[in-house]
């Protein structure tokens, strides 16, 4: 049906209606076929966002259709980085919907920046770090040496906090294998990923940060309440 229609001259394959173009709109559903046919035309602009700035590859992403993601990062004008109005990327869209081979796709396409945040200044590793404890998608941003692990993001905390707080030992283990990594980074409160690990009972966290010598064991926070 999308072949017949696209022969007759009055209708325009670019269009942008509520799901935004008619490529976004198959991209979202993962209707490869229908991609393929609408990139192979001149007149169509891959990288076209709707009123919110949402692109094909963003629905895509999000929506975890790997083949047709696949498709958009071999589109020479299609800018992977495109942020939305409300500073999401397809990057951190695949990052919030949790679908490992979207992420690895994303994560090894060299145009896009691993340590870039999102309008509330989450950053990849945060993500990885907070929402799931995924070891695997954290060991892969910290190979290139191309993010920050200790970067300070959401709430002044670093992900390695992140992690304490929710007792992710894998990532946990990785982000203080960094050099460039301060295991006793506080918060804007004062505390620790020691004091927080030990306050939510996450043991397995607790002993790694312990046999280190770069860790106070009894630091207060600004309250004055120590890990004990």
């Amino acid at each position: 049906v999308i072949r017949l229609l696209l022969t007759k001259d009055e209708v325009d394959p670019d269009t942008s209606g509520y799901f935004g173009t008619p490529l976004s709109a198959a991209a979202m559903d993962g209707h490869e076929r229908a991609v393929r046919l609408l990139l192979a035309r001149d007149d169509v602009n891959p990288d076209a966002q709707d009123e919110h700035g949402q692109t094909a590859l963003l629905w895509t992403a999000y929506n975890a259709h790997e083949d047709v993601v696949r498709l958009l990062l071999g589109q020479n004008d299609d800018n992977p980085e495109r942020r939305t109005a409300f500073g999401h990327t397809p990057l951190t869209a695949a990052m919030d919907a949790r679908h490992r081979g979207i992420r690895w796709q994303l994560l090894t396409c060299n145009d896009i920046n691993p340590d870039k945040p999102d309008i509330d200044g989450q950053t990849p590793l945060l993500q990885a770090a907070f929402f799931d404890g995924h070891d695997g998608v954290v060991r892969l941003l910290l190979t290139p040496q191309a993010v920050n692990p200790d970067k300070l993001v959401l709430f002044s905390r670093t992900s390695l906090w992140w992690a304490a707080c929710h007792g992710y030992e894998g990532v946990a283990r990785l982000l203080l294998e960094q050099d460039d990594v301060n295991p006793d980074k506080p918060d804007n409160d004062g505390t620790t990923p020691l004091w927080w690990a030990s306050d939510h009972g996450r043991e397995g966290v607790v002993r790694l940060l312990l046999v280190r010598d770069d860790v106070a064991p009894d630091k207060p926070n600004l309250l004055g309440r120590t890990h004990l």
